[in-house]
């Protein structure tokens, strides 16, 4: 499924609505993911098992993201800055840009392919006819060099694959509650999270 966006002149607002598939849930068939933009704030409203889903919240003028978990009854956010990104992300990223092009739910796309240094591989397309925005990178540092919107995207990483791609995009009216933090969500730092992490791994 933004730092100081370098948006077009008059605040882009839509939702994207996504087909995905993974080995994760093949049974299952394909999932529907959501995303939301407006001007330099994103939602992304992600399923990946049952009785648990995700919600990444962008703000490109904090440049931070927060990700918001429900595990059952469980309501857990953390928060990501921009220096905290460069901190715990710290893997060799190598993007290369094709002249490739295809048109996606509408929009034409240019594609790009990262590869990790664990050996990871992704293939995506991104356009910037939806503004030349950075969520990408901010999301996810793996599209650190990606300036628009992603439209699709194929990672395949240690056994893991999944295949995004937008079968619909709707210029629509967004309201800002889209991007606030519940306040029932109990929100850590990056680094109350790893620690968290840590220990129960131990």
């Amino acid at each position: 499924m933004v730092s100081g966006l370098l948006m077009a002149q008059k605040t882009i607002e839509c939702k994207i609505v996504f087909n995905v598939t993974s080995d994760l849930w093949k049974d299952q068939g394909s999932k529907q993911w959501t995303t939301y933009i407006k001007g330099d704030h994103a939602r992304m409203e992600v399923s990946m098992m049952e009785n648990m889903g995700s919600v990444v919240l962008v703000d490109g003028i904090k440049k931070e993201v927060t990700t918001l978990t429900t595990m059952g009854g469980n309501k857990i956010g953390y928060v990501f800055t921009e220096k905290d990104t460069e901190k715990y992300n710290t893997s060799k990223i190598t993007v290369t840009m094709s002249k490739e092009t295809k048109t996606i739910a509408g929009y034409l796309c240019k594609k790009a392919e990262i590869t990790t240094e664990g050996g990871g591989k992704v293939e995506c397309y991104f356009t910037e006819q939806l503004g030349l925005s950075n969520i990408a990178a901010l999301s996810n540092p793996v599209f650190k060099d990606i300036k628009g919107v992603l439209l699709e995207y194929k990672i395949n990483q240690s056994g893991f694959n999944i295949h995004c791609i937008a079968k619909e995009v709707k210029k629509e009216k967004i309201d800002d509650l889209k991007f606030a933090i519940p306040k029932d969500y109990k929100i850590m730092t990056a680094e109350e999270m790893m620690k968290s992490m840590g220990e129960a791994g131990q």
